[in-house]
């Protein structure tokens, strides 16, 4: 019996049967957020760094409206960051704060799902992009009116990685 709750424990686990779903808004009020959809949280990199211990399997929810990031977002898990309705959601960025790009991951196997990157500034020397992964996987997104500073890479792009 114990081999068995074990192995349906271990399946689980292994399934994200423990995975979470966390809620960002434009309109979210980061201090009295829990992460649901009735108290979404409103900072992108507040949330993901402070709040809401982001972990493997985990799906983070963008709702309606412009999201601006201050600093670039620091992925070490696989995580699905998904527009709550597709192309709803537009993800920018205060380019005089940060100029590495939206999403930096380190992992291999987020999904990025109906987001719209929209005026995204990079300046690659110092290495970034809108998403700059390795292995990532980018479906039904919108990268609009984005700008590259310059480049010590071989070629420029909104999307950069391996």
């Amino acid at each position: 019996m114990k081999k068995l709750l074990g192995a349906a424990v271990a399946a689980a686990v292994s399934f994200g049967a423990f995975a979470k779903d966390v809620y960002i808004s434009p309109d979210g009020d980061q201090a009295t957020a829990d992460g649901s959809i009735e108290r979404p949280y409103q900072d992108v990199y507040a949330t993901l760094h402070q709040n809401a211990k982001i972990a493997t399997g985990d799906t983070v929810w963008f709702m309606d409206g412009t999201h601006v990031a201050t600093q670039h977002v620091y992925v070490t898990a696989s995580v699905t960051f998904k527009a709550v309705n597709p192309g709803k959601a537009i993800l920018t960025m205060d380019s005089s704060r940060n100029k590495r790009g939206f999403f930096y991951s380190n992992n291999d196997g987020s999904i990025y799902d109906g987001l719209v990157f929209r005026d995204i500034t990079v300046d690659l020397k110092d290495g970034g992009g809108a998403i700059f992964s390795g292995y990532d996987k980018i479906l039904n997104c919108r990268f609009e009116d984005g700008r590259i500073l310059s480049s010590n890479w071989e070629s420029s792009s909104m999307i950069a990685g391996n």
